[in-house]
């Protein structure tokens, strides 16, 4: 049986590789891109992405006429972008930017996006509260006066455990997916195993850890980064068992 596994899989290429395979089959990326674009839509450009990945949503903005820049710290993930990137016609590839980088420490000098986005889980790969508000104090200094933040939050309740389960099967899929979704400490581990449906003993193993944070105190974070939540459109398309937050800063 040929199998990997990493620790980091976001800064694995293989991971990269499998990354969009593994979203669609969770069926967690539709909702994601239909939020973001009703939020570029009332908010405007320019977007600017913490955590992009492979361009799942900057892309799909990019394409609508959209300025975007993508923030990730995986240059596997940002390899994947780039390689679509190529295939785009020249009026995307000008609305796209990409930077390798940590969301704690953005190595951006743009300070006017009218719209930052943590369109998925990226916020939730924080850790302690330490790097939560070192981030949100960085998103501050990039947005602009009229600027909106758009955050995704799980709820700890909400977030299942059992053991491998088999995703829904296509007839032309290559490969299966598995999950498995557990509690550990504090962080919710989601571990992956992606199998050939040819070559059964062709295997490959991932995993991510995730940390919600409460909804009392991920307003109270936000306000000690100078930011205020503002009510949510009756219309903006959510994500269930998820808190979502709109913010600005503060007056």
């Amino acid at each position: 049986m040929s199998t990997q596994s990493f620790e980091n899989s976001y800064k694995n290429l293989l991971f990269a590789q499998f990354y969009e395979f593994i979203v669609e089959k969770l069926g967690i990326g539709s909702i994601d891109l239909q939020s973001v674009k009703f939020c570029a839509k009332n908010f405007g450009d320019p977007i600017l992405e913490i955590g992009c990945g492979t361009g799942l949503k900057i892309l799909p903005l990019a394409e609508m006429g959209y300025s975007t820049v993508g923030l990730d710290n995986s240059p596997q993930m940002l390899s994947i972008l780039q390689q679509k990137l190529e295939k785009s016609e020249r009026r995307v590839k000008e609305r796209v930017h990409t930077i390798v980088g940590e969301m704690t420490a953005p190595p951006i000098e743009q300070n006017n996006f009218r719209l930052i986005v943590f369109a998925s889980s990226q916020f939730l790969h924080l850790s302690n509260d330490e790097q939560r508000l070192i981030c949100l104090k960085s998103i501050y200094r990039l947005l602009a006066d009229n600027g909106v933040v758009y955050i995704v939050n799980s709820k700890q309740e909400d977030k299942p455990e059992y053991d491998w389960i088999e995703q829904p099967v296509e007839p032309d899929d290559e490969w299966v997916l598995q999950v498995r979704r557990k509690w550990n400490s504090v962080a919710y581990q989601e571990d992956f195993k992606i199998i050939s449906k040819i070559h059964k003993q062709q295997e490959y193993s991932f995993c991510w850890h995730l940390y919600p944070v409460k909804d009392t105190h991920m307003r109270n974070l936000i306000e000690q980064a100078n930011l205020q939540c503002i009510s949510l459109p009756s219309d903006l398309p959510t994500r269930p068992n998820s808190n979502i937050y709109l913010c600005k800063k503060s007056v």
